[in-house]
């Protein structure tokens, strides 16, 4: 099974390749000059100050962290398959990481080569979807600018109580009680700039308030006027 069979539907619903025609897949492909490679779990895929070559998650978990003042890891984010990655790097000319990516599991990666469009001149010929990917492209810088800018937002906050708030308040969605949360609790906390035993006590305190039930990654809101106060409701 060659890659377009083993992952064409993933790749046609993938940031980058989003409105890519089927029959045009492996041309694609061939114009991004894409290359796979397979990790085993726990194995960095880019260190510190190495170079950090764009491409798609084709399979598996991963995650990238950065370091506190005590040389501990913080979670800064989940990378899960489908996910495109690198593309500041890439269009910043080859920037070097300041962040530890490690597999969670084992991981195939899809390594492309974005240049065709980062240095597209106007005039020069280029193939019918050219114009696709650069949508999506910019699209993508978007996103992670707006990422970026919410976990500021939310490590901005002073209380732990405006920090979970305001983290919480990004999955709400109004007249519905349960929240799932993405995060194992000790990768929340990281998350949220605190210690797990702190959210701990926030949380039950939130709990004895009659504000919420936790259990699990499920988040049941009791209280929707703590929320929705939040999103300006």
């Amino acid at each position: 099974m060659d890659l377009i069979q083993q992952y064409e539907n993933l790749l046609l619903k993938s940031v980058l390749l989003s409105g890519v025609a089927k029959e045009d897949l492996r041309d694609v492909l061939l114009y991004l000059s894409a290359e796979i490679k397979n990790l085993e779990k726990n194995e960095v895929i880019v260190g510190i100050g190495e170079e950090i070559k764009p491409g798609i998650i084709l399979q598996g978990h991963s995650k990238v962290f950065v370091y506190d003042e005590d040389m501990n890891y913080i979670v800064a984010r989940e990378v899960p398959s489908g996910m495109f990655f690198g593309l500041s790097s890439a269009c910043l000319n080859g920037i070097k990481s300041e962040v530890d990516w490690k597999a969670t599991t084992p991981v195939t990666l899809l390594n492309i080569n974005i240049s065709p469009f980062i240095n597209y001149s106007i005039g020069n010929e280029v193939p019918h979807f050219h114009q696709i990917i650069c949508h999506n492209i910019m699209m993508r810088l978007a996103e992670d600018a707006n990422s970026n800018f919410f976990h500021l937002r939310v490590i901005g906050q002073q209380k732990i109580r405006n920090r979970l708030k305001t983290y919480l308040s990004s999955l709400y969605e109004k007249d519905k009680s349960l929240i799932t949360i993405p995060f194992s609790m000790s990768d929340l906390s990281l998350f949220l700039g605190t210690d797990r035993s702190i959210l701990y006590k926030e949380i039950n305190a939130l709990k004895r308030e009659g504000i919420l039930d936790w259990n699990g990654r499920n988040v049941r809101i009791l209280d929707h006027s703590f929320l929705m106060s939040e999103e300006g409701f």
